[in-house]
């Protein structure tokens, strides 16, 4: 495959393409240290070993990690990675998931084994938020992989609620645009990079996806509000004071037709 992008083969709906989107998944555990900080950063800080760890594999002479580190990070092919990783701290443990996204499995192997040697061994994975923060090499608990066609589907009847557990920021010059609608906007512009991934062209067109979304009433009361630092990995000592919201999103006359990004979220 090389770091490009497959060519798109046929167009699909959001409908087709979240029952046909091939999802490779690394689920793993390892034990979380008493010192251990969650806090919004964790995937951040997950992601940057990850990172790191491909940077060393490849440096060894792994063209495979090489060309994984190029997709998963470089600045080449899509701005919009093929993957999606999540991380919780529950019972003493840290949990991570790494999705790949259709073609981006053919790095399956090199991808999860960098993970894992990126938080389990040599400096292993910052324990805090803040630059210096003691790094330590975690123990690996378990660790499995799946893969499978097509998303998880469930009803929506109506109303839902969608659980943020990353902050986001809604207003000028944020990412999800000015109103929560953009979210699904967002949403719909990522599922559409996620199938030229798959060798796949999405259809509807983001505007119809506006139209869907404008007609949805969104209830805010169970977001709060979080406030956090983020520290740069290339200037020393620079830190960003950075403010959002997460917890569940009511919304109400959901639209049938913006069902399936919720399968893809």
């Amino acid at each position: 495959m090389g770091t490009a992008l497959p060519s798109p083969i046929y167009s699909v709906d959001l409908e087709t393409f979240a029952k046909v989107i091939r999802v490779t998944r690394l689920n793993a555990r390892w034990l979380a240290p008493l010192a251990f900080e969650e806090g919004p950063s964790l995937v951040g800080r997950i992601r940057g070993a990850w990172g790191r760890a491909l940077t060393e594999m490849g440096a060894e002479g792994s063209g495979e990690a090489a060309d994984a580190r190029e997709i998963f990070f470089g600045v080449r092919g899509s701005d919009q990675k093929p993957f999606c990783l999540s991380a919780e701290q529950a019972c003493g443990t840290v949990r991570v998931s790494l999705t790949l996204i259709g073609v981006a499995d053919q790095y399956r192997s090199v991808a999860f084994d960098g993970l894992i040697r990126g938080l389990s061994e040599g400096e292993g994975l910052a324990l805090g938020e803040a630059p210096g923060s003691e790094r330590r090499p975690l123990r690996l608990l378990e660790a499995e992989w799946t893969r499978r066609e097509g998303v998880e589907s469930f009803p929506v009847n109506g109303s839902t609620r969608v659980v943020f557990r990353t902050p986001f920021k809604i207003g000028p010059r944020d990412t999800f645009g000015t109103t929560y609608s953009d979210i699904w906007v967002s949403a719909a512009i990522r599922a559409a990079a996620m199938a030229r991934w798959s060798g796949l062209e999405l259809d509807p067109a983001v505007s119809q996806v506006r139209t869907m979304a404008n007609g949805m009433r969104h209830l805010a009361d169970d977001l709060k509000p979080r406030r956090w630092d983020r520290w740069s990995s290339r200037v020393p000592g620079l830190r960003r004071t950075m403010m959002g919201m997460d917890g569940a999103l009511a919304i109400e006359r959901w639209s049938e037709g913006l069902t399936p990004l919720l399968h893809l979220a």
